[in-house]
């Protein structure tokens, strides 16, 4: 009698408390309710399980989250997509029908020369759409691989660059200490090279540089005296196929996105503003971990 007393008072003391969280644990976890959090109610090997169940439930929770915001922006971008290959195919498919409905007629060869002219415009800015998509997609498969980088001839191959794509005033600046540091500097000429690209869509004379290292981080920032960026801008311009102007076709609203994604992925970010001077300001940071010679 006293030994089946004690095997229930150790049961509802010792083991009813775990085994319940761990019940309610499985339960939640078969429902796909992840947002909660195990508290051990006790010390040993039972507590330490329920310890390691909740490091399981916050790497679920982390993954599935993941999964989630992968699968949005997914949805996000294949409706931009759909959004933007609207215009160009809607043109293209009214100089179809009009030139069926010429078909039995004698169609003049200027209008005729000069409808083709306009339909193949659009069939040029189909292709650059899709290799815009093409190069979005792969952007989930880039690995960043830094390496170490002797940044004075790095940042003279910046400058280079910017040279080539500018042919206005450019005013470039470059750091005082250059230390040693570790980039994917692939990655990082192709969000130079997209930054540069908006701000030599909108400067009117001049485009400013500079680069600098701080606190294990490399910094570029691309300055113009254009515009600069509206308000709404200024929230919204790093997300895929965003333009200020509805309107605007020069352009398909990559750039930033692509440079946020690639500065995110070697632990950075990119910071946009419109100084109170005028015109647009454009910050990429990287991770480049300063090393000592």
């Amino acid at each position: 009698m006293l030994i089946a007393a004690s095997a229930v008072t150790f049961y509802r003391w010792k083991l009813k408390p775990p085994l319940t969280v761990l019940a309610e644990v499985s339960e939640n976890i078969r429902n796909n309710n992840l947002d909660f959090q195990i508290t051990s109610p006790a010390a040993d090997e039972l507590g330490r399980l329920c310890d390691s169940f909740e490091k399981m439930r916050g790497s679920l929770q982390s993954t599935s989250r993941e999964l989630w915001k992968s699968v949005e922006e997914r949805r996000r971008l294949n409706a931009a997509f759909g959004h933007d290959l609207r215009t160009p195919v809607s043109v293209l498919r009214g100089y179809v029908e009009m030139l069926l409905d010429a078909e039995s007629k004698e169609l003049p060869g200027e209008n005729a020369a000069r409808t083709l002219r306009v339909m193949e415009r659009q069939i040029l800015r189909l292709d650059e759409y899709l290799q815009g998509m093409n190069s979005v997609k792969t952007l989930s498969e880039i690995l960043p691989e830094p390496a170490p980088v002797e940044l004075r001839s790095f940042i003279a191959e910046l400058r280079a660059m910017a040279g080539a794509m500018w042919t206005g005033r450019l005013i470039f600046g470059e750091p005082e200490s250059l230390p040693a540091v570790s980039l994917d500097t692939q990655i990082v000429v192709q969000v130079f090279q997209n930054m540069m690209a908006n701000a030599a869509r909108y400067a009117v004379t001049r485009i400013e540089i500079s680069c600098q290292v701080m606190e294990d981080h490399f910094y570029i920032t691309v300055s113009d005296d254009g515009p600069g960026f509206p308000p709404k801008a200024l929230l919204h311009a790093t997300e895929p196929y965003f333009r200020a102007e509805e309107d605007d076709n020069t352009h398909f609203g990559l750039g930033l996105y692509i440079c946020k994604m690639l500065c995110e992925k070697c632990g950075g970010k990119v910071l946009l503003s419109s100084p109170p001077e005028g015109g647009a300001k454009v910050t990429a940071k990287f991770f480049c971990g300063i090393s000592k010679l």
